[in-house]
């Protein structure tokens, strides 16, 4: 049977192990059989990831989504004292934990500063 997969952002894409297209790959029409598939994506600078997903009779379109670009800070609460703030090159991102923050691709100095500490917190 005959299924759109749709591959955002576009990327290297393997289904069960076989490369699917040449480079990166925004999806296209594949003939796949119901049961379950793997999907690997890989992304140069991003961890590869692999989506498991089932294919139905009914199934006509599989939506494959790679999170780039997304900061999340957490801190320890046993080991840090309230009130952080988390900075981005410079810029205030906002109180810490931070979740799900979008940034711009590249390189970039996290700082996380406490109220009454001198020393900040990089990474």
């Amino acid at each position: 049977m005959t299924v759109q997969i749709v591959v955002d952002p576009p990327a290297e894409l393997r289904v069960d192990g076989q490369a699917f297209g040449n480079g990166r790959v925004t999806g296209g029409a594949m003939q796949l059989v119901p049961g379950s598939h793997t999907f690997t994506l890989t992304l140069p600078g991003f961890p590869e990831r692999t989506i498991v997903r089932d294919v139905t009779p009914d199934s006509t379109a599989i939506s494959l989504t790679l999170e780039v670009g997304m900061l999340t800070v957490m801190v320890d609460p046993t080991r840090s004292p309230p009130g952080g703030v988390a900075f981005l090159d410079g810029r205030e991102l906002g109180p810490v934990p931070l979740v799900r923050r979008k940034v711009p691709a590249g390189e970039h100095l996290l700082t996380v500063r406490w109220p009454g500490l001198d020393t900040p917190t990089s990474g």
